[in-house]
């Protein structure tokens, strides 16, 4: 399984449902993913490498750490799409400043982590983890197989570990929900050291957890704490997830145990959000479980998060995910942000995608690869929330003995602006200039009193100058000023205020004077031991239909961030009133502007990409005339591995196939060394007829239907009516730069018409064409890079 495409030509991530699966997978270079750029070092895994799980390998935390465990309807729903699809009302997550590993769970036996989850955690540094569960009598059948021999046990830890590497996630949750034969214990316990230590290996920084189910004796019971009866596995992974029904006591004698060998942080207590065993009973109140656990200064388990998708329904679930994790902000810590960053706030979904200013595609998309670095803060800097428990009553002739033990309540949550001017801030679908909208940040316009947006908590080396790149678009009728702000967040602290234009004297006293902490409604003034102020220049100006996108530069030297040791920055937004304005004259006048683009780094760090003349190379194009349904089978013995095995983009599968397939490859063979002389490069052109300059692109075509045929697996497609054929266009590249966030993939047809049909975070596409009205000679490539955020030029290459 793991990535491949679907019946229906659409490129997914699957997970694996038995042994025979894990241990006969293999990779290929279909949806090669970038891991071998992340991970440069790789070390061989032998069994006499494996060294104790104790040693230097595993790495320790210094603080309680954040863990949530996707569990969302199953998994595998829109997610799954490898280069997303058009509901932007799918569950998406972007609190990623509060977490430090993510989960993605379901109940199929080993679950991948889809691609979208893995490239936004990783963007924001958070460890992510698949799953392997084994559950009731199939679980125990699976668990017999699985540890009946040293062998299997070790080949199987050996492939999740390249599962992994391959993916580009960091290690497993070890999840046995099912009783384990007393004489296999001892091998399940070497499993688990096994996988913790060739993840290590393999990977460099990993984790592998061990799920608090199955205990020293076999038998599958629910410890609730960590004890003697599950220590033995504990003590050969990275750290338990502890079961939900924790108490004070059970927390107490959990972290005296992990203290003897001092591995508190190690110990997760699982909070279940739908409040399964859960003291608070979740929900919006999962806050009174965090606080508990924060108590003991123990590492916590979300489980669950979507319960506000999957509870609350998806209408208003931006509002009410901004609720849930505002309250629960009260406990938890962002973690800073590593310089230099650069972010256009996109959260991976929108109406439209933009590309500087500019409308590229006016259709809906979801892709949660396209997710950029997200606030340290959000709108609830600015709102007070109170959560009560109201006892409820109930009719206790219709209450079973058990229920009658248990405290019935429901929850009410109330919140109230504590900031004079309701200032909101919001990430908007309407106004976009990278991916899929930009940050609107708007205030109530108040005499005199400029209005604070806390955005990212920074961790900058002392003694280091900044250059900052800010994007805004501030509409005509303003009647303001958009500014950045860098300092410490205390008071008495050095703070730099940076506006494009050079500020009046009233402006300079004024602002100092007055300027509010968002947290603090009492009107005390923000008085910094010293005040800088930075004038910036205007380095480029955009036009669009919704306005005009300015970018500012500003330049920022470290005596002006003079701190104690390594105290760490919050840079901030401000909106600052024009001197001229009256309340009485327009008492409900807005100050607003959307923050397209945001980039931080140390003085003279060069952030452009490697110059070449073009940033992709190596075309191949794979066209396939599809008349039925894909099956497994001629997906993955015809498409994926022939096609992409080798480097040249000619190698078929190496497994024995029947002679009618063999002519057949060898036709492609000949077709594509045709293709090497006729195929044609365009670079930086708008129509196919003006290109130019010939540049080799392989180019395999298939009548899917004839070789299904020959390889016997018709029995597998199911038939399906005309209106469902269509020609699936299956594309590979090689990158020649690495820090690449997106590739926008356009086409061209007989009459020049430039299409465009997707975003693709690796150097692979999978396009289908359902209309054959305009046959399609020309792709195109775009890619756009990270750090900045440039355009590069298109590459155009004939199909």
């Amino acid at each position: 399984m793991s990535i491949r495409l679907d019946e229906h030509g659409n490129a997914v991530t699957e997970p694996f449902k038995s042994i025979k699966e894990v241990l006969h997978w293999i990779p290929n270079k279909f949806a090669c993913c970038s891991s071998s750029h992340v991970r440069t070092k790789v070390h061989t895994v032998t069994s006499s490498s494996l060294s104790d799980v104790s040693g230097k390998l595993r790495t320790r935390p210094t603080r309680p750490q954040v863990l949530i465990c996707h569990d969302m309807c199953g998994g595998y729903l829109e997610d799954r799409f490898c280069h997303g699809c058009p509901k932007v009302s799918a569950y998406k997550f972007y609190h990623w400043q509060f977490i430090d590993i993510f989960i993605y769970f379901s109940h199929n036996f080993v679950t991948i982590p889809p691609i979208g989850w893995i490239k936004a955690a990783k963007k924001h540094g958070v460890t992510v983890l698949g799953t392997v569960i084994t559950e009731w009598e199939d679980g125990a059948d699976i668990c017999k197989e699985l540890l009946k021999s040293e062998e299997t046990t070790d080949h199987f830890t050996t492939k999740l570990a390249h599962l992994a590497l391959f993916h580009g996630f960091d290690g497993w949750l070890i999840n046995i929900e099912n009783k384990v034969e007393s004489d296999q214990v001892s091998q399940l316990q070497k499993f688990v050291r096994q996988l913790t230590v060739k993840c290590h290996h393999l990977l460099g920084v990993s984790k592998v957890l061990w799920y608090d189910s199955v205990i020293s004796t076999g038998e599958l019971k629910w410890q609730d704490e960590l004890n003697s009866l599950n220590k033995m596995f504990f003590t050969v992974a990275d750290g338990i997830f502890l079961n939900y029904n924790v108490t004070e006591d059970k927390l107490s004698q959990s972290k005296q145990m992990a203290s003897v060998c001092d591995r508190e942080l190690d110990i997760f207590v699982g909070v279940d959000i739908f409040g399964r065993g859960t003291l608070g009973g979740g929900g919006f109140n999962t806050i009174e479980a965090v606080k508990m656990i924060r108590k003991h200064d123990l590492s916590c388990a979300l489980f669950a998060p979507g319960w506000v998708y999957e509870h609350l329904g998806p209408d208003r679930f931006d509002a009410q995910e901004l609720t849930f994790w505002g309250i629960l902000s009260e406990t938890l810590t962002p973690r800073p942000v590593q310089v230099p960053f650069a972010t256009s706030f996109c959260r991976g979904y929108g109406d439209r995608y933009y590309i500087q200013g500019q409308v590229v595609s006016d259709s809906p998309w979801y892709n949660l690869s396209l997710q950029q670095l997200q606030p340290s803060f959000t709108h609830s800097q600015f709102v007070s929330y109170t959560v009560s428990k109201i006892p409820q009553n109930e009719d206790p002739e219709e209450e079973s003995q058990d229920e009658k033990q248990k405290e019935k309540f429901s929850i009410k949550v109330e919140s109230y602006e504590k900031h004079f001017a309701c200032p909101d801030m919001v990430f908007d679908l309407n106004v976009g200039y990278f991916g899929g909208g930009s940050l609107r940040l708007t205030a109530r316009m108040v005499e005199s009193k400029p209005v604070l947006f806390r955005m990212f908590l920074l961790q900058v080396l002392p003694d280091t100058s900044l250059d900052i790149s800010v994007t805004w678009s501030i509409p005509p009728d303003g009647a303001g000023l958009c500014g950045i702000v860098l300092s410490t967040g205390k008071v008495g602290s050095p703070t730099v205020i940076c506006t494009e234009t050079d500020l009046c004297a009233r402006h300079r006293e004024m602002i100092p004077k007055i300027l509010l902490r968002p947290e603090d409604s009492s009107g005390k003034d923000f008085m910094s031991a010293s005040v800088h102020f930075v004038t910036g220049c205007r380095t480029n100006n955009i036009f669009t239909k919704d306005g005009e996108w300015i970018t500012c530069f500003f330049h920022v030297d470290k005596s002006y961030l003079s701190r104690e040791g390594n105290a760490e920055l919050i840079i901030s937004a401000i909106l600052i009133p024009s001197l001229e304005f009256k309340v009485e004259d327009e008492p409900n006048k807005q100050m607003c502007a959307h923050i397209g683009y945001l980039q931080v780094a140390p003085h003279l760090t060069d952030l452009a990409p490697v110059q070449k003349d073009v940033c992709v190379g190596n075309f191949k194009c794979l066209e396939v005339k599809v008349r039925s349904l894909l099956s497994k089978e001629n997906v993955d013995s015809i498409i994926v591995h022939p096609f992409f095995c080798s480097d040249n983009g000619h190698c078929i599968n190496m497994r024995k196939q029947p002679e009618e397939l063999q002519d057949a490859v060898k036709k492609i063979k000949m077709d594509v060394s045709k293709s090497h002389q006729e195929n044609s490069y365009l670079m930086m052109r708008d129509t196919p007829s003006e290109h130019n300059n010939p540049l080799p692109a392989s180019k395999h075509t298939i009548d899917l239907t004839s070789i299904a045929t020959a390889v016997e697996v018709t029995s597998a497609v199911e038939a399906t009516s005309t209106d469902t054929e269509y020609t699936l266009y299956v594309l590979k590249w090689e990158p020649l730069v690495d820090n690449v966030h997106v590739y926008l993939l356009y086409n061209y047809n007989e009459s020049g018409v430039k299409t465009f049909i997707g975003h693709a975070v690796e150097a692979w596409f999978v396009w289908k064409q359902t209309c054959e009205a305009n046959k399609i000679v020309m792709f195109s490539i775009q890619p756009i890079m990270s750090l900045p955020n440039l355009v590069a030029e298109e590459v155009c290459f004939c199909v």
